[in-house]
């Protein structure tokens, strides 16, 4: 959409009468070439962009001023029999019974916003309808915290984390609420909060560990980003600590150790997936063999 088109959108939101007739003429051939039934629909299924702001963000006022607008524009713009005219019949009706649904669940995600805000002070607070867009590796756990939430949920100190799982819970009930309305599984909304607390727990335990807490030689990184212990098993875990406690110290490793290991990392690498584990199987392979040839 052009610049002029999202101001004159906007305009039609933020004012019920303008005073200036350029303005209003904007406004009425605007909403002479607007389906009202296609902006209704986006309305009632929470689109991202319903004239210029997303539908979980639209109030009472914005839904008096467009109806006012509307109204305003009755029969206009003029021009010939084939120029597209406003007729408030076609909108109204509907106007009022998307009214109906979407302005009880922004509501609620505005109660949920004002309460958090406070104490959400890394960013601007999300809407509760942005933990729909979640997305995370379910292999290397890389997600997009950072666009939905402000801050990667790593960089969170323990306040905040706790602050960003209530708000997350909190929102389950608008997202169910958007989930129905879209006639999806609104089982989902109640999955999604627990992969995000999930997440969020997993990435505070990788933030506690030390920067150089592991010898170069264990030190793994995938794309670019330093793949924590805290994406391990405990089994796989434990082998990698016990490994790098001799690495670190270079201390010598009984062979019956040795072995035992080596078992270890050839039991994750049969696999034959590329995870966290099979990068650190990978890495604890290579000092083992090497320390086997060293040692001899």
């Amino acid at each position: 959409m052009r610049a002029k088109a999202k101001l004159i959108l906007a305009a039609m939101l933020m004012s019920s009468s303008p005073s200036n007739a350029e303005p209003q003429r904007d406004i009425c051939a605007q909403l002479a070439s607007s389906d009202p039934d296609y902006i209704l629909n986006q309305l009632r299924t929470f689109s991202p962009n319903v004239m210029g702001k997303p539908a979980i963000t639209w109030s009472r006022d914005d839904l008096v001023n467009l109806s006012k607008n509307i109204f305003a524009c009755d029969g206009l713009p003029k021009g010939s029999s084939n120029t597209p005219k406003v007729s408030p019949n076609r909108w109204v009706n509907q106007l009022n019974a998307a009214g109906k649904v979407v302005l009880p669940i922004n509501d609620l995600n505005r109660a949920v916003q004002q309460a958090y805000k406070p104490l959400w002070k890394w960013s601007d607070i999300p809407t509760c309808q942005s933990i729909l867009s979640w997305k995370r590796d379910q292999v290397w756990n890389e997600n997009n915290s950072e666009e939905l939430f402000g801050k990667n949920f790593r960089e969170l100190s323990p306040a905040e984390a706790t602050i960003a799982k209530g708000f997350t819970n909190e929102c389950v009930a608008v997202a169910k609420k958007i989930l129905e309305l879209n006639r999806m599984d609104m089982g989902a909304a109640v999955k999604i909060a627990d992969d995000i607390e999930r997440t969020i727990e997993k990435e505070q335990e990788a933030s506690q560990e030390k920067k150089n807490g592991l010898a170069p030689s264990l030190r793994i990184y995938h794309e670019g980003r330093r793949i924590p212990l805290a994406y391990l098993g405990p089994q796989s875990r434990k082998w990698v600590e016990f490994v790098n406690k001799f690495e670190l110290q270079d201390l010598p490793m009984r062979v019956e150790d040795m072995v035992t290991v080596s078992k270890w990392t050839e039991m994750v690498l049969s696999s034959k997936k590329e995870t966290p584990e099979s990068a650190f199987a990978e890495a604890v392979r290579a000092v083992i063999s090497k320390r086997m040839f060293s040692q001899k």
